[in-house]
């Protein structure tokens, strides 16, 4: 969210666009229905969604599976928050620096 948040201009486009951006990505990341069992091309889009992970991560433990079975989703995790954290972090820097 703070990636988007620098994209906007205002505060209130930014709101906006947040929660655009975050019905998007939980729809496509099966937060709402089911979109693994779709298979095809949907199921591989969900997988550049961190809700997906997530889901993905909990399935795992809930079917039995050791923690370490959480590795692979926790690891998709974070490469996500570091990836989009840091473009926000260098979009704000040039943000600020203007």
């Amino acid at each position: 969210m703070a990636l988007v948040a620098t994209l906007a201009r205002t505060p209130d486009q930014a709101q906006a666009w947040q929660s655009m951006v975050a019905l998007v990505l939980g729809m496509l990341g099966g937060t709402f229905f089911p979109v693994a069992q779709a298979g095809g091309l949907l199921a591989a889009l969900s997988l550049v969604t961190p809700q997906a992970w997530f889901l993905r991560g909990i399935e795992n433990l809930a079917g039995g599976a050791s923690a370490a079975a959480v590795a692979g989703p926790v690891a998709a995790m974070l490469a996500f928050a570091a990836i989009t954290g840091s473009l926000a972090f260098l979009r704000a820097g040039k943000l600020i620096a203007r």
